[in-house]
């Protein structure tokens, strides 16, 4: 049989672990709060690695492709400065033969250049009025000229060799030009993207550092969270065993206090009945006793 003190002692136990219950549950509710928190840092970290790696190998992708094609078109310039070598090295040699013949038959002057300085002295002889003397003097001059053509035109084909030669040389200058002014602004873009993904790479390792304290402060609140959570299904356990013993006593004391009220109310009864059978005059208050034992 359990003591009323023995009761009263129980019923304080109860509600000190009941009010243990409630702040356990709030300290649960702050400590999941922060291990959410903690988690979303966690994800939206891994979430911004991710795009920065999928960035990052693009830059290095369009580096490496930007790095293949100016490889190509240093291959394609080498290959214009060879042809440009070895038409200057032909050159050279059309202009040692042409010394040559030069010298054979004591020539001077460019074949193109007389045949110009003739055709514009015929011309002024045709539509220029002059005095005889003057005209005599310009046939004859006219004249040396042609035979110095005549002898110049030895060397013409060579001439026209080292002029096409020239020609090319500057095509093949130009293209080669063209391509490395190409190279410079690839390996400029190149270097762009280079340093890109550089950059990429250190706000991954700022990142990564984020999400590795995200992941500790995770686990941390997350242990605590579950340890707070085991203590509060124990108090829990606890407050139910000792709950189902305290709900019995109040029953218990319900059920003694009805019994109580019932057995004042018979005698009560028996009083007003007595009343009756005797013919006395009912009170107000016996006619309430009456009609409350009539109803039960």
């Amino acid at each position: 049989m359990v003591s009323e003190s023995e009761k009263r002692e129980l019923i304080i136990q109860f509600d000190k672990i009941k009010a243990e219950v409630a702040l356990l549950r709030n300290k649960l509710n702050d400590l999941n709060n922060q291990k959410e928190a903690w988690h979303k840092k966690l994800e939206e970290a891994g979430s911004q690695i991710s795009e920065l790696s999928r960035e990052k190998r693009s830059s290095f992708d369009k580096r490496n492709n930007i790095t293949k094609q100016v490889k190509e078109d240093k291959e394609k310039r080498d290959e214009l400065n060879s042809k440009i070598k070895a038409k200057i090295e032909e050159k050279k040699k059309l202009i040692h033969e042409k010394e040559e013949i030069e010298n054979k038959f004591n020539i001077k002057g460019n074949p193109s250049e007389i045949k110009d300085a003739i055709d514009k002295l015929e011309m002024k002889i045709e539509t220029e009025v002059m005095g005889m003397e003057k005209e005599k003097a310009l046939m004859k001059k006219i004249k040396d000229m042609k035979k110095q053509y005549g002898e110049c035109k030895k060397i013409s084909d060579v001439w026209e060799k080292i002029r096409a030669i020239n020609a090319e040389i500057d095509s093949l200058r130009k293209k080669a030009d063209e391509i490395h002014k190409g190279i410079q602004a690839k390996a400029t873009t190149g270097q762009e993207r280079h340093e890109e993904a550089i950059a990429k790479s250190e706000d991954i390792k700022e990142l990564d550092k984020k999400k590795k304290e995200a992941l500790s402060k995770f686990e941390e609140y997350k242990k605590q969270f579950q340890e707070v959570k085991k203590e509060l299904e124990e108090k829990l356990a606890e407050m139910s065993k000792i709950g189902m013993e305290v709900s019995k006593f109040r029953q218990d004391k319900k059920v003694e206090r009805r019994k109580k009220t019932e057995m004042i109310l018979k005698d009560l009864e028996k009083s007003v009945q007595d009343k009756i059978k005797r013919g006395e005059k009912l009170t107000t208050e016996d006619l309430l006793i009456f009609q409350k034992t009539s109803k039960e």
